[in-house]
């Protein structure tokens, strides 16, 4: 990938993450990497090809990420935790879940990155339910892990003190 590309979606997923899609326009994409947005247009032919590439490279780290956590811990409750970590690291950045955000605009998205963040979303329940089976949970739990994550992030983000609701979810999580 040309270090072009990379800035251009760096900068596109911390914009989406931080203010929305709404925020993210092709001319002020190539100003940030300082290129013209015909440049932009070269590396992605559109923004909904954008949309498709921004999804695979977040969601790629953010699996790294996951399979990192495995590979340093067995503890599966600790695992868990890791992941809540994660969130609260993005929310004190001031930021969203990429995807999460992108949910928000479903109505305008092509039907490659809805799939992909489908299936984002169904990967990391499926990481969440391995754990939850390590600690002999119902893996409905996963389910409830997942949403409460999101959700918690979305009324976080808003509150003044942060991190509020995803204590919560990680209360539940010490229950097991």
């Amino acid at each position: 990938m040309s270090d072009i590309r990379e800035k251009l979606i760096k900068h596109a997923i911390n914009t989406i993450q931080k203010s929305g899609i709404h925020k993210l326009t092709i001319r002020e994409l190539g100003k940030a990497v300082d290129i013209k947005s015909s440049s932009v247009m070269y590396h992605f032919k559109s923004k909904d090809v954008l949309m498709t590439e921004l999804v695979k490279a977040y969601s790629e780290q953010f699996f790294i990420y996951l399979d990192e956590i495995n590979e340093k811990t067995s503890d599966p409750k600790e695992r868990l935790n890791k992941l809540i970590d994660l969130y609260e690291a993005t929310i004190r950045d001031e930021k969203l879940c990429l995807c999460g955000m992108i949910v928000t605009e479903n109505d305008n998205l092509n039907k490659d990155t809805k799939d992909l963040v489908i299936e984002f979303f169904n990967h990391l329940e499926e990481w969440i339910k391995q754990n939850l089976l390590l600690l002999k949970k119902d893996a409905v739990f996963a389910k409830v892990i997942l949403s409460s994550l999101n959700g918690a992030m979305l009324i976080d983000n808003i509150n003044e003190n942060k991190i509020n609701y995803l204590d919560a979810t990680r209360t539940i999580i010490e229950k097991f």
